[in-house]
């Protein structure tokens, strides 16, 4: 059965941002949406202010017409009111400009501006802003690739408490890419990350628990948090935490929970979760036999590139099946910032 050792990562790479900017921008909505909505009064009131240059009042303008909050959702205005507040040295204004950018949201898409002023909201103090400045160097978006830069924004924002940044700056400490590789380092990081609910640092914590990396081996305390990342539907904790029930480690035994887990990480088109749901197939563990079923998720693992699927493959089409064991192999996704 296949192994989980790879880390998940905090955003997809090549994602340009996207899920780091849906994150953001969507916390702020959530936070509006907790709110009662402004009133036409409030409204006119920062209306007036923005026109006048206050620049708190055109950042919160931007903010209302970006969700439609008292007024008709408005990206293009938006975009106005923000550009507005960071071109007075606003931070917020000139994060969300970045973002805006990035997304094409009021304006044409353009990561080298993007960049520009992700930079100047760093420059002024803004930890998230870093972080994103951080993953677009490391994936080479809108500015060459450049690990080094990665590292120095991920670490500025992690000093300042961003939990994306030190999820991802974890990430590099295990791989070591950039840096020597550091367990203890990053099991430092994923703590500090997972402690603010960081999905994909809950789920890398419970890799490095489960194979002792940085930290004494733990399976209780691996199962506890695997199950927490995917009570936050974290997509690379499935598999893991259906092989820990697969195999009783930090949890009873328990073949249908296997299946239900390998079930959703199959829905994320995980390979290796579809190999270990086809040996359940096959071996009728907590479903029941199905010959041809088993043989349909190998072939797709396969063409995935699972290499166990493509054992089970050439092994009389699925008899001598092959497992992979040993739950660190596959590392966190990236940025999910």
């Amino acid at each position: 059965m296949t192994s989980f050792s790879h880390l998940a990562r905090t955003a997809l790479l090549g994602s340009a941002l996207f899920v780091l900017t849906t994150q953001v921008i969507a916390a702020a909505e959530e936070a509006s949406s907790s709110l009662p909505a402004l009133t036409q009064k409030q409204i006119k009131d920062l209306q007036a202010r923005a026109e006048k240059g206050d620049v708190d009042a055109c950042f919160e303008l931007s903010g209302a017409y970006h969700v439609g909050d008292g007024v008709p959702k408005d990206d293009t205005l938006a975009f106005t009111w923000a550009n507005k507040a960071a071109r007075q040295g606003h931070a917020g204004a000139q994060h969300i400009l970045g973002l805006f950018y990035n997304h094409g949201y009021g304006t044409a898409k353009d990561l080298s501006q993007s960049v520009y002023w992700l930079k100047k909201a760093t420059e002024h103090g803004d930890a998230s802003a870093a972080a994103s400045l951080g993953f677009m160097f490391e994936t080479g978006q809108g500015t060459p690739k450049d690990l080094a830069q990665a590292i120095h924004y991920y670490t500025l924002a992690a000093e300042r408490g961003d939990g994306l940044a030190q999820s991802n700056l974890g990430r590099l400490y295990y791989q070591g890419e950039g840096v020597p590789v550091d367990y203890t380092r990053a099991f430092e990081l994923f703590t500090l990350a997972a402690d603010q609910g960081d999905a994909a640092a809950k789920s890398n914590l419970g890799r490095l628990y489960y194979h002792g990396n940085g930290v004494s081996v733990d399976y209780k305390r691996a199962f506890d948090l695997m199950t927490q990342a995917t009570q936050m539907d974290e997509a690379d904790a499935f598999f893991p935490l259906g092989l820990m029930y697969e195999e009783g480690h930090g949890t009873p035994q328990d073949y249908t929970k296997a299946k239900e887990c390998y079930e959703r990480a199959v829905a994320h088109e995980d390979p290796m979760a579809m190999n270990n749901l086809g040996v359940l197939y096959m071996e009728g563990k907590g479903v029941t036999k199905d010959r041809a079923k088993a043989i349909a998720l190998f072939e797709k693992a396969a063409a995935l590139g699972c290499e166990e699927a493509k054992e089970n493959l050439e092994n009389n089409k699925g008899w001598g099946l092959t497992r992979g064991r040993g739950i660190l192999g596959m590392l966190l996704k990236v940025f999910k910032r």
